[in-house]
């Protein structure tokens, strides 16, 4: 893998003194194991698999662990594949989360086949894809948001792989599969951001401390904590893989929460939430469920006119599950209203995204008691023949496009064109409407507000608002 020592020190200036830090602790770990860990090469300490797995079951599954140390004591110059030094250490954890995009090809080439290294199947890659999505839920950085929502589906995980590769413009043979090089991985992992920040989340997670990787994003946050808000988008600077969760107070105590019983588990939220703005990104409240709230569009109406952009997601009786993100708050009026960052999608039996044509500008609409023009919920299309609509006689709608959606490039998003409510959620994404900032003030310092700063910073934001103890009283007052 060429000069050796040219490639430690090229590895070594690519990380910081934590970095380097947290590393030492791992090779002396790795290199404290009984067994093989205890033996030289060349007056160079050395660690074996059997002590590298035992470091990483935490994270990687056992056939990435396998390649992983095969790839460094590939590096390590043993042949026979047994042992891996601290150089290897080095030089392969640094490639792996800080280097280039070729760099990173190459070490998905290595992780995703049983071969030289050199090409990767399509099989191949949608494995690897697949292990990656659930090793990140287990890393250091997602684990405890990945564990609120509930519900887990064991296939998200491959359809979401499955979009990842439907993202490659390679041609596959005859037999309907492909094999990548890695010039076409280099490609493929430049056009899919998402894979690129679940397989650094993964690996950072494996090699470097909680502390490290919350210093990552340090000076981002005390920026956002500190007052320098000059608009929503300051909290949003770090682009969360997942976001956190927010109790409405009609609900219960406002604060985090988990998910509960959802249409959503962690793998539809990360694809999601990879898709909407960046400023909505950190933070999520379910403003409705039709299991928690009942079946009732007046409820429905009640509880997600103007609180700013959402996501609406249906389950059909057919066990299609499909929605559309709304960019602004829905607002009753005959007319439509939106913008282009609006996208309908499916999450089951696909997930898929369909984002505006340009062609109209018919993203959303809203409207109830009138007499010559629908009621209802509708997204995409025009009337009668909307991409999604929910009917405001609550239980039924309709998903029309022959063969697509005029205005989201949509097919048809449920199993039958007319169709029956399984289930029906709103999310509200981003800040809430009342915390933003309104007629100079910075932020509205109600304890929804202060929740939100503490979870972000946790601490006390210095300028917004002066610290108390919230008691029952406090509570009582903000209801």
């Amino acid at each position: 893998m060429g000069n050796e020592s040219s490639k430690e020190e090229n590895a070594v200036k690519l990380l910081n003194e934590d970095e380097k830090r947290d590393l030492e602790g791992v090779f002396a770990q790795l290199t404290t194991k009984e067994g093989d860990s205890k033996k030289k090469v060349d007056g160079t300490a050395t660690f074996d698999y059997k002590a590298f797995k035992e470091f990483s079951k935490s994270i990687l599954p056992e056939d990435i662990s396998q390649r992983l140390f095969n790839l460094m004591a590939h590096y390590s110059n043993d042949e026979s594949r047994r042992a891996a030094n601290r150089a290897a250490l080095f030089v392969i954890a640094s490639l792996i989360v800080k280097g280039s995009d070729a760099e990173k090809a190459m070490i998905f080439a290595h992780l995703g086949s049983a071969s030289t290294g050199e090409t990767i199947s399509s099989n191949d890659l949608q494995h690897l894809c697949c292990s990656l999505i659930s090793a990140a839920f287990n890393s250091k950085s997602l684990h405890p948001r990945a564990s609120v929502w509930g519900g887990k589906d064991p296939d998200s995980n491959r359809r979401l792989a499955r979009v990842f590769l439907d993202n490659a413009s390679f041609q596959p043979d005859e037999e309907g599969n492909f094999t990548f090089d890695v010039p076409q991985l280099e490609k493929w992992l430049s056009a899919n951001s998402l894979i690129q920040r679940l397989f650094n989340a993964v690996f950072q997670g494996c090699f470097f401390s909680a502390s490290t990787l919350a210093s990552h994003d340090e000076t981002d946050s005390a920026k956002a904590a500190m007052g320098e808000l000059t608009d929503v988008a300051s909290l949003d600077l770090n682009q969360p893989l997942l976001p956190r969760i927010l109790k409405q107070k009609a609900h219960g105590p406002s604060g985090e929460e988990s998910a509960g019983e959802s249409l959503l588990d962690a793998t539809s939220v990360l694809f999601l939430n990879s898709h909407i703005p960046l400023k909505h990104r950190h933070l999520w409240r379910q403003l409705f469920s039709s299991v928690r709230d009942g079946e009732s569009f007046a409820r429905l109406t009640k509880e997600i006119t103007g609180r700013g952009p959402t996501i609406v997601i249906v389950e059909d009786t057919d066990g299609y599950v499909f929605g559309g993100f709304a960019s602004a708050s829905w607002e009753t009026s005959p007319n439509f209203v939106g913008d282009d960052q609006c996208f309908l999608f499916t999450l089951n039996p696909h997930m898929a995204i369909y984002t505006p044509t340009g062609y109209n500008n018919h993203y959303m609409y809203f409207n109830q008691g009138q007499q010559t023009i629908p009621n209802g919920l509708g997204m995409g299309g025009q009337h009668e023949y909307f991409g999604l609509w929910l009917d405001h006689d609550y239980g039924s709608g309709h998903s029309k496009a022959h063969p697509r959606s005029t205005t989201y490039n949509s097919p048809q998003l449920s199993k039958e064109e007319e169709f029956k409510i399984a289930k029906l959620e709103v999310w509200a994404v981003g800040l809430p409407v009342e915390s933003q900032r309104v007629d100079g003030s910075v932020l509205d310092t109600n304890l929804d507000v202060q929740v939100l700063i503490e979870l972000f910073t946790g601490k006390a934001v210095s300028g917004l608002y002066e610290p108390k103890s919230v008691t029952q009283d406090d509570d009582d007052d903000e209801k």
